[in-house]
């Protein structure tokens, strides 16, 4: 089961959304497991495909959203 979280990316699943954030935030599992309020080893489950539960899905949901935002605008400050 999957679940999806971003209208704007549908085909980005909870473990696809975790291992982007700390991609382009070069976060360890530690760092991000601090910023969802869990230890290191649920990262990494949740990274293999274990479904949290929702306020931590909320949490991933927030920050991937931030992080995409984050992207883009230096993709266009980048290209001017």
């Amino acid at each position: 089961m999957r679940i999806y979280l971003n209208k704007s990316s549908p085909n980005a699943p909870i473990s696809e959304m975790c291992k982007a954030i700390r991609k382009e935030r070069y976060i360890t599992q530690d760092a991000l497991a601090n910023l969802i309020g869990v230890n290191a080893s649920e990262v990494s489950y949740i990274e293999r495909g274990f479904i949290p539960d929702a306020q931590i899905v909320v949490k991933i949901s927030d920050l991937y959203k931030e992080t995409q935002v984050f992207k883009n605008q230096t993709l266009i400050s980048r290209s001017k």
